[in-house]
């Protein structure tokens, strides 16, 4: 039963850490039960044209223009309806749907509309089917809102700008935003496809081509705060020219999730482009590629020593290997330590910590892998700060997104039965040391889940 589902995402996310970010594996699983909940048995509306479905953020939106003589309704709810109407970037009632929920978990007024439904009986009559759904039945409604009401405790952190594509999947992709120096022409050529605008080339020694922040095959979703979506050709260079001498703030949809894979739904898009541009049938060959050698790849429990000649770092006579890395901070994980957890860690440590702003909350520590453990030492005092046995170490990884930093995830005890997780997040000095250190880390134990 789709509430029975939902509880036990709830609890998933109650016991994962303080913070909830994109990247938790129980966010989207809710947020897709969540939308089946208010979809199962809503009424069309028939008129004399016709039959028209219904979805549920066409009653969210009357909800926000009905008003109960004495009733109070959280202000909120208003401004969050009034948002998503407002928004260009979701054109579709599913899309807005979507935002809504989103904005509605960040802001912690997700039982709100239900409340509100649940008080004028005729709207959830005219909404709902009593016998064939959640919302439409007073006793399964007053269930689903005690469980909607422990959401409220859950903080959100999500990245809410990042909605472009809401309209076709739950799946968010990476989003970056930019500040670019001033300019009149950022040195992209650019694709226009069902009202997208993907980065079809970037000019060598152009303002966008700096640092990889922007790639082939990206979507450019906001410039200078200005939507993009279904924008006509020839408006990025008027916005450039009406804003000359100001640094330049874009907003891009990256081609590629943090596991170097491309977001499903702009490889569509991709595909749609056609053989007009070289470059962009070249990302979609690379990731072909991609997909073929990760095929013929063999798991890392299954590899032999000599199958792994290349990626085997190189430790003294005593069986260690030591480096000079910074260590950034810890999280807490909560009980789930798997692989998937390490891109979300860094994340989130990232955001807190802002290394690049605050060096002076950086660490520098000895980073130490021996025969049975990992062992960080301060790098002045020479002091142990924390030592993991490989039996306690569940995963180990890094974001494809920035391969300087890395982390590994560690129980209180071994971790088959541990029960409390914590990430462990440094810098190294290069990307070939990272990697180095966590086949490092994997040699040292092989149920270790990594990926580099």
């Amino acid at each position: 039963m789709a509430i029975s589902v939902s509880k036990r995402h709830i609890i998933a996310l109650r016991t994962d850490g303080d913070v909830i970010c994109d990247e938790h594996p129980h966010l989207r699983s809710f947020c897709q039960t969540l939308e089946l909940i208010l979809r199962k048995g809503i009424r069309g509306h028939a008129s004399l044209l016709g039959f028209t479905k219904r979805d549920y953020w066409h009653w969210i939106e009357r909800l926000a223009c009905v008003r109960h003589e004495g009733a109070r309704i959280n202000p909120l709810f208003d401004i969050l309806v009034k948002a998503v109407k407002d928004c260009r970037k979701v054109i579709t009632a599913q899309g807005r749907g979507r935002l809504f929920l989103r904005l509605s978990l960040q802001r912690k007024i997700m039982s709100v509309p239900i409340e509100l439904l649940a008080r004028d009986p005729l709207m959830a009559t005219n909404c709902y089917d009593p016998t064939n759904s959640i919302l439409g039945n007073e006793i399964l409604r007053e269930i689903l809102l005690s469980l909607l009401y422990e959401v409220t405790a859950i903080n959100f952190r999500l990245v809410t700008k990042c909605m472009a594509f809401l309209d076709e999947t739950w799946h968010i992709p990476v989003y970056k935003e930019l500040e670019l120096v001033p300019c009149s022409d950022l040195g992209i050529e650019v694709h226009h496809v069902n009202g997208r605008i993907i980065v079809a080339s970037l000019d060598d020694g152009g303002v966008a081509s700096e640092d990889e922040k922007i790639e082939p095959g990206d979507i450019l979703d906001e410039i200078l705060h200005e939507p993009l979506r279904n924008i006509v050709k020839g408006k990025i260079p008027r916005i450039l020219r009406q804003n000359q001498g100001f640094p330049v703030y874009l907003s891009v949809v990256k081609c590629k999730l943090s596991d170097g894979s491309i977001f499903p739904a702009i490889l569509s898009l991709l595909r749609s482009a056609g053989p007009t541009f070289p470059v962009l049938q070249r990302v979609l060959q690379q990731d072909q590629e991609r997909q073929v050698a990760l095929s013929q790849k063999m798991p890392l429990h299954a590899q032999l020593p000599e199958d792994m000649v290349d990626e085997i770092p190189v430790h003294s006579e005593d069986g260690r290997a030591q480096y000079q890395l910074k260590y950034i901070a810890k999280i807490i994980i909560g009980q789930d330590g798997g692989v998937h957890q390490i891109e979300g860690a860094i994340k989130r440590v990232m955001e807190l910590v802002k290394p690049e702003e605050n060096p002076q909350e950086v660490k520098s520590v000895h980073f130490e892998t021996s025969e049975t453990d990992v062992i960080i030492k301060d790098i002045d005092s020479d002091k142990v700060i924390f030592t993991h046995s490989y039996t306690t170490i569940s995963s180990c990884g890094r974001r494809t997104d920035n391969l300087l930093y890395f982390a590994y995830i560690a129980g209180e005890t071994t971790c088959t039965i541990a029960q409390k997780f914590v990430a462990y997040v440094f810098k190294s000095n290069t990307e070939i040391e990272a990697k180095t250190i966590l086949c490092s880390i994997a040699q040292g134990f092989g149920r270790t889940h990594w990926f580099v």
